[in-house]
């Protein structure tokens, strides 16, 4: 049996139209392979109103999964991503490892008594058993995140140089800001772009970005956005074969392969390398919850809050402690904008 070949097979992806600035980014610094993603509607994940609001992460894009691989890793010269070391190193812990800030608050609760656990004693040995681990993981996890951003300075300047000699081209949402104390309105003004448009495709809202306009301390990676001094441009993204034609693959070997068809495949013995296609997907945000949330406090109140973004801090505190996961504040301020504009909710407020 030990002289059986080793059959590995392979089948053709389909690449997005365009690509996020992390995704972008991961695949200049790690070749770190994006592929297209459709939503229920058949939006392309690129081009969803979602992907305007999420921080797109490690695996730079919000809607797949939240790591980069070991090989993707080690092109990078860096350790595993700490996703990929919780998942796999740590199986037994069904709910993942705790956040260290989230699990003290929880300690403090079940210590004050301020939450009805059914045994609590039991609950606060369960809960301060699992501390080690969480310090531990999120040591690890602050390194890993200083190392990954020293392996990727050299890129980001390679891109910006791209960027502003034009050999590479950005194309956005434009929205009125100029700066933090203009965001409300730009949702705002999103807001009304996406109440504009059927569907959830927002790629005719895209306008090209000015070469001079790229100037590095006004990139937002993970969040894909460019804050320029009169415009905010969200949903920065890339054509691929605009990507594919300044920034090729780098040759990492040869692997023999033979054609079966509908894929290929090799019994070589080789280890081709590319991504793992298993990975599970980005945990689940409960919209539905918030919604439900709002609407309580409407019925509640008879009307919402004055202060937007005062309602929008609350909603993310109250997510997190019911769900001990986070949602994104632009997100949440995104969806109630549609609540404010409502006329219904504004001569509920008058």
């Amino acid at each position: 049996m030990s002289n059986a070949p080793q059959y590995r097979f392979f089948k053709e992806v389909e690449l997005p139209r365009a690509c996020l600035l992390q995704e972008l980014l991961l695949w200049v610094s790690a070749q770190s392979l994006h592929v297209a993603f459709h939503t229920r509607d058949g939006t392309e994940s690129r081009q969803c109103f979602e992907t305007l609001y999420e921080e797109h992460g490690a695996s730079g894009n919000p809607f797949v999964g939240s790591w980069l691989e070991p090989e993707e890793t080690n092109r990078l010269g860096i350790d595993r991503h700490p996703v990929h070391v919780e998942f796999f190193d740590y199986l037994e812990e069904d709910s993942g490892i705790p956040d260290v800030d989230f699990l003290s608050r929880m300690i403090e609760q079940a210590k004050s008594l301020t939450t009805p656990f059914e045994n609590p004693d039991e609950s606060l040995r369960q809960l301060e058993a699992q501390m080690p681990l969480a310090i531990k993981h999120d040591a690890y996890k602050r390194k890993w995140e200083s190392d990954f951003e020293d392996a990727v300075d050299y890129h980001r300047a390679l891109i910006l140089t791209k960027l502003r000699d034009g050999d590479l081209v950005g194309r956005g949402v434009s929205l009125a800001s100029e700066g933090d104390e203009d965001m409300d309105a730009a949702w705002e003004e999103l807001a009304e772009k996406q109440r504009s448009i059927r569907g959830e495709d927002f790629s005719i809202l895209l306008s090209e970005i000015a070469r001079e306009e790229w100037i590095s301390r006004r990139i937002e990676w993970t969040q894909s956005r460019l804050q320029c001094e009169k415009r905010l441009y969200v949903g920065v993204q890339f054509l691929i074969s605009d990507v594919l034609n300044v920034f090729p693959p780098r040759n990492d070997g040869e692997v023999q392969f033979s054609d079966g068809g509908s894929f290929v495949y090799t019994d070589s013995g080789a280890t081709p390398r590319g991504r793992n296609t298993a990975r599970p997907g980005r945990p689940t945000k409960n919209w539905d919850a918030v919604s439900v949330y709002i609407a309580e406090i409407i019925q509640r109140d008879g009307s919402l809050p004055k202060k937007q973004d005062a309602l929008a801090h609350e909603i993310c505190a109250w997510y997190k402690r019911k769900f001990g996961g986070s949602i994104g504040l632009s997100t949440v301020k995104s969806k109630l904008s549609q609540y404010y504009a409502s006329e219904i909710i504004e001569k509920s407020r008058k």
